[in-house]
């Protein structure tokens, strides 16, 4: 659920922050990343809860720093930063296609 909340939010900032010139894109995107990377890590908290703690951490660890990236990097492109960035979501995707794998397993028995 909160990756799901993650993915709309992220792809409202995008929308939201793609319609504005690089340097004039304002507050909002940035909101919008938080909120959501926000919810990726409640997601992650309550994964390391639950007893996944491989998942857990991943998840926590991914989205505090998409927090930490998205309130101090807006002063234009940085290579270092997009790479974090990307490395984040790939983290992101990994854990959610883990946990898909597991909800599925866990549905047909």
């Amino acid at each position: 659920m909160s990756l799901g909340v993650f993915l709309v939010l992220l792809v409202a900032a995008i929308v939201v922050g793609g319609g504005r010139p690089g340097l004039e894109q304002g507050v909002a995107p940035t909101v919008l990343r938080v909120l959501g990377a926000g919810a990726a890590f409640l997601g992650g908290l309550l994964l390391l809860r639950g007893g996944a703690r491989w998942e857990g951490t991943a998840m926590a660890l991914a989205a505090a720093a998409l927090v930490v990236l998205a309130l101090t990097g807006d002063d234009g492109p940085d290579i270092g930063a997009g790479f974090l960035v990307l490395l984040c979501l790939v983290v992101l995707a990994v854990v959610g296609v883990r946990l898909a794998g597991t909800v599925a397993a866990d549905r047909r028995r």
